[in-house]
């Protein structure tokens, strides 16, 4: 897989989990709301990344990748041409529409040949619900030769949430219109459980299923702050990484082995920003460390 290749998936996957913290809104006009939105908040929020190296062979069939197995999913954007967000005209539109100033590179950093101006795409906010289901749950097993793993009684029916504010994606396109960089900011991802489970419970099921390689649980165990520290999955052999101070925030600094992309990936004062693009990893992290 080519890093141009991942960071497309990546700004699908943006797409796909934008929006926002919608049951905290829901519930967030009563002190009892309230006070129930900020426990579910509490369980994990991003502020750091951590890369994970995993092996695509082992890991796409392991149940991590396919979680749909255990339960179902739900929310997401309304329709498809929601999934890549809505184009403006303005980065002053962009920020009132995110909820925050979003930022622009220095025109001195940007390689040459790129447009200076950008084409802007916001998408809304979003929440994400998986929720466990004792039957489907008990056929994967079954299926993979596990007959003897069972979902305790307490998992049937409770829900990990995912929340992803709206995002801001920033494309300088090349002279023969071709993409040359992409720039998306966002806020803090959220995640929480929605019933009788914590989320260190779910946790430690997840990381005790059939099938996980030892070497990617061994690196998930190993993060210590787990609860406001998202994993970043990195093809092993395929894609270079180092861990990195980034305009003034600890990031990710990737490179694929081809020297033909790049891409940085940072958190700071509560955004979090990604720039990717066809270009050496020194390069790109000029544009990226005049987001200041």
């Amino acid at each position: 897989m080519t890093l141009a290749h991942t960071f497309h998936r990546w700004r699908f996957a943006l797409g796909g989990l934008a929006a926002a913290l919608v049951l905290a809104f829901l519930v967030g006009f009563t002190p009892q709301g309230q006070t129930a939105a900020a426990q579910f908040l509490a369980q994990f929020r991003s502020q750091r990344f951590a890369p994970v190296t995993f092996d695509p062979k082992q890991t796409t069939a392991s149940p991590l990748f396919q979680l749909e197995r255990l339960g179902t999913v739900q929310g997401g954007p309304p329709n498809q041409q929601s999934t890549f967000g809505a184009e403006v005209k303005t980065v002053a539109e962009a920020s009132q529409r995110v909820g925050f100033q979003v930022k622009q590179p220095d025109p001195a950093t940007l390689p040459a040949g790129l447009a200076r101006t950008p084409s802007i795409m916001v998408t809304p906010a979003t929440e994400f619900r998986f929720t466990f289901d004792r039957d489907k749950a008990r056929s994967y097993f079954q299926s993979i030769g596990h007959p003897e793993v069972s979902l305790p009684d307490r998992f049937h029916g409770a829900s990990l949430v995912v929340s992803v504010p709206a995002a801001a994606l920033l494309t300088y396109t090349g002279s023969d219109n071709s993409m040359g960089l992409l720039i998306g900011e966002t806020g803090e991802l959220t995640v929480g459980v929605d019933g009788q489970v914590s989320l260190d419970e779910l946790r430690e099921f997840l990381l005790g299923l059939p099938g996980l390689p030892p070497e990617t649980v061994r690196q998930l165990r190993a993060i210590q702050d787990w609860r406001t520290t998202v994993p970043i999955p990195i093809p092993v052999d395929q894609i270079r990484w180092q861990q990195t101070t980034i305009a003034g925030g600890q990031g990710l600094l990737l490179a694929d082995n081809s020297g033909l992309g790049s891409a940085a990936l940072w958190q700071r004062d509560g955004r979090v920003y990604g720039v990717a693009g066809p270009m050496k990893a020194a390069e790109l992290q000029r544009v990226a460390d005049s987001l200041r």
